[in-house]
Order: structure tokens, then sequence, then C-alpha cells
């Protein structure tokens, strides 16, 4: 799906849009960073993953930050903000989905830093 979903106390949900203007897909990245949420790769059911940055101030509209950033496409990776810089890190890494178990930062969501490969097993 692509809807967005939001809650003030983890129990009443309220729909922000059904109908976001990304793809809809699974097992992407979610994070906030510098006041937006942003949304990175995924794969959808047809089995096609992503490497697209979607950011959003409010949930219901979204803008393209990016098609497609340096990173591999990816799912199962994770998102965190932290010391001013956006980060992903990892990725499902099976023998359906090969890739780099790496991590990346940005300021920007745009430009793209690669930090290096982990030193644990995609997963």
């Amino acid at each position: 799906f692509n809807d967005v979903w939001y809650t003030d106390d983890g129990i009443n949900w309220s729909l922000a849009t059904s109908t976001a203007p990304w793809r809809a897909r699974w097992d992407f990245a979610l994070a906030e960073f510098k006041g937006k949420l942003y949304l990175m790769g995924g794969m959808n059911i047809a089995d096609d993953e992503f490497n697209d940055v979607w950011s959003s101030s409010d949930g219901a509209e979204w803008e393209l930050v990016t098609q497609h950033a340096p990173w591999a496409s990816r799912q199962g990776h994770s998102a965190i903000s932290i010391g001013g810089r956006l980060w992903i890190f990892g990725r499902l890494n099976d023998i359906d989905h090969p890739g780099p178990n790496d991590m990346w930062s940005t300021m920007d969501g745009i430009n793209w830093k690669n930090e290096g490969e982990l030193p644990w097993v995609g997963r």
C-alpha cells in the first residue's frame, strides 16, 4: 500500500493520506530528519526494489527528493537521524536479493556519502 497513518497515543489512528505519490511498498526505511519524515527504498509485491527518497513535513503531502539515490536499491535496511546526518544501514542480503551490506549518510537526502561496509552479515 501507499497509505500513511498517524497517532498521538498508539491506540487511536488517523489516516493522513490513502494515496501517497510513492509506489506501494513494504520493508522500507523511515526516519525523522530536520523536521521531516524521510521514506527510503523498500520493495513491492512484484519483487521490485527501490532506491528512491521521499520526504514529508506532515505525512499527507510527499515530495520526491531523489528518484535514484547512489546506494543500491534495497529492502530490510534501517534508518536513523544522528549527528546532523540521516543514515541508512544494511539491507536484506540473501540469495534472492544479493547486494552490498553498507551504510550511507546524507545532510540533505540528495547527496549521499558511502560510509563503508558493515561488519555483520546482511539480514
